[in-house]
């Protein structure tokens, strides 16, 4: 049995062979196969337990690869998805511009050779 701790702010539908996640930055759907899911409840939190349906030691690792995916998807709804960039060279002019209503950053590029 593997398992792995849900945030509260994280809902969770189980649809055969389908796991979707709903969190405050969106909805994504992940194919699980064969393998079958369930929550249970400890004293950390919530848990998403695998159950496999074989017991020998080749399913293992179906089963905790997936889990590693949806621990990114987890992170992904939950929490949002950030990159810092670093951009060094010539030839373009970057920038950040910050809305207001959302306070969400966009990036802005400006590539391309310019003959003058």
């Amino acid at each position: 049995m593997i398992s792995l701790l849900i945030p509260a702010n994280l809902r969770l539908r189980f649809v055969p062979g389908l796991l979707v996640l709903e969190g405050p930055f969106g909805v994504t759907r992940l194919a699980t196969g064969k393998l079958r899911f369930r929550l249970r409840d400890s004293s950390a939190g919530r848990r998403l337990v695998v159950d496999e349906p074989g017991s020998d030691a080749s399913s293992a690792t179906p089963a905790s690869t997936l889990l590693a995916h949806v621990q990114r998807y987890i992170e992904g709804v939950t929490r949002g998805i950030r990159r810092r960039l670093r951009l060094v060279g010539v030839g373009f002019r970057a920038s950040t511009v910050t809305s207001p209503s959302t306070k969400e950053q966009t990036l802005n590029l400006k590539l391309g050779y310019r003959e003058e």
